[in-house]
């Protein structure tokens, strides 16, 4: 599949991240990331305003992503593959907060995308026929 890989370095950062984060959270400095989240977001004027705090925050974020794209593209650039992962680290975060919001987990919204997309792509292949008809659209899906 395509994939774009990180260096050693870069893994090694990774690694090093997910050893400090694992030391805190075994020392009861951290729980959850869902709290870490609630902890550090900045609430607004209520729910519907700190809701819409978190949709611009994703928005941002991957704009920052495409930009990232764009100069790989337009401009020939090799892809900044850590500032890809500081970008998706903040969507994360973004995202994290939309979930805490409605209460559920991202397994929760994984298996509805999976149901969808089930009924989408019969026998689990993408085919752009079965995108354009968006079968799980149909009235017989909904009802």
């Amino acid at each position: 599949k395509d994939r774009l890989l990180l260096t050693d370095e870069q893994m090694y950062n990774v690694d090093k991240a997910r050893e400090e984060i694992s030391a805190l959270v075994a020392d009861g400095q951290l729980t959850t990331y869902g709290d870490f989240v609630d902890t550090l977001f900045k609430e607004m004027n209520g729910p519907v305003e700190t809701f819409g705090h978190a949709v611009e925050g994703c928005t941002t974020e991957a704009v920052e992503l495409l930009d990232i794209h764009k100069k790989s593209w337009v401009y020939c650039k090799e892809m900044d593959m850590q500032h890809i992962i500081e970008e998706l680290g903040d969507l994360r975060f973004y995202y994290q907060k939309l979930l805490n919001m409605v209460g559920l987990a991202d397994a929760d919204i994984r298996a509805v995308n999976m149901s969808k997309l089930l009924k989408r792509y019969p026998g689990f292949q993408y085919t752009d026929e079965h995108a354009k008809a968006r079968l799980d659209k149909s009235e017989e899906n909904n009802g």
